[in-house]
């Protein structure tokens, strides 16, 4: 009655989304050792200004600069078995984008077929072994008493010498 009143229109803001990640290597349940180079897809990537790659909770690596996408992982220190590796992507305006997958790290299993257990050796001693392992091996290290003795870097793996002089008599 005698107000008037003004209406304004405005168009509807739009939400700002977070980035999307997804994961391109490995993918879910792969069963992975060594070093595993893993890619993801990020968008849009150019509003991105922080990645971050953990393995089951831990931080791994931070990039804070372009490229974001690959990440070399060294699996080496991680016991066989499920691990969780998550990937996320920060953007300008403070938005977190994530993936996550789950992969199944695989090690080597090793038999040692000569010498026997406990059998006394001395002198420069043969060393036979069967190696079972779901990748093709690269390097083999042996050790005695935790003491690295040797390194085997070509084929066979599975055969080498160890020389003994220099070791304490016993077990």
């Amino acid at each position: 009655q005698g107000h008037d009143e003004k209406r304004f229109w405005s168009p509807p803001i739009q939400g700002r989304q977070s980035p999307t990640v997804s994961f391109i290597r490995p993918r879910t349940n792969d069963k992975i050792t060594g070093t595993v180079v893993v890619s993801v897809r990020i968008a849009p990537v150019e509003a991105i200004t922080k990645v971050r790659y953990y393995v089951d909770a831990v931080l791994k690596k931070e990039f804070t600069s372009a490229p974001f996408q690959t990440f070399n992982w060294n699996t080496a220190d991680l016991s066989p078995g499920l691990h969780v590796l998550r990937v996320e992507a920060t953007d300008i305006n403070k938005q977190i984008g994530s993936a996550e997958l789950t992969v199944k790290v695989t090690a080597p299993s090793i038999e040692f077929l000569n010498p026997d257990s406990n059998e006394l050796i001395s002198g420069s001693v043969s060393v036979i072994i069967r190696i079972t392992s779901d990748e093709k091996l690269s390097e083999l290290r042996y050790f005695i008493d935790n003491v690295q003795m040797g390194k085997i870097t070509s084929e066979p793996l599975e055969t080498f010498k160890v020389d003994t002089t220099s070791l304490s008599p016993g077990i």
